[in-house]
């Protein structure tokens, strides 16, 4: 039996606040916190993320994904993001995404029209690569 563990969620802080902001977190297979130095990057199989330092409060940090379209956008609810692995003891592991709103997860949206968030557009993707039937960050190209 595949076991399904957490690889990286984002968590927003202070919502609704001109202090809100969001944090990254990597874990590892036993489900441990990845420690990666200030300013490094780290390959995974979800993308590069870099490690930035918590400062003022309305500035993303921790492991944070290079992607365009992440942003910071002052929103009331609390928003998350997990994203989980199952089947690593495979050759054929799968990803599962999901988009919470509060305690609630958000239902997938199959028309492909993007659910404005407070950490940046995401998209419902049945099929996205490393991602199957999974929400993931809505890339933008870079201005």
């Amino acid at each position: 039996m595949s076991t399904e563990h957490l690889v990286y969620e984002i968590d927003v802080t202070a919502p609704g606040t001109r202090s809100q902001g969001w944090h990254g977190t990597l874990y590892n297979e036993n489900g441990q916190v990845v420690d990666v130095d200030v300013g490094k990057t780290v390959t995974t199989d979800i993308g590069v993320l870099v490690s930035v330092a918590a400062g003022p409060p309305w500035k993303p940090y921790g492991l944070i994904p290079q992607t365009p379209g992440m942003d910071n956008n002052i929103m009331p609810d609390q928003w998350s993001y997990k994203l989980f692995k199952s089947g690593a003891e495979s050759t054929a592991s799968s990803w599962r995404g999901e988009l919470l709103r509060g305690p609630v997860a958000v239902e997938p949206q199959t028309n492909g029209e993007p659910v404005p968030t407070a950490m940046g557009p995401f998209i419902w993707s049945s099929d996205h690569g490393w991602a199957h039937k999974s929400w993931n960050v809505q890339v933008l190209p870079y201005d």
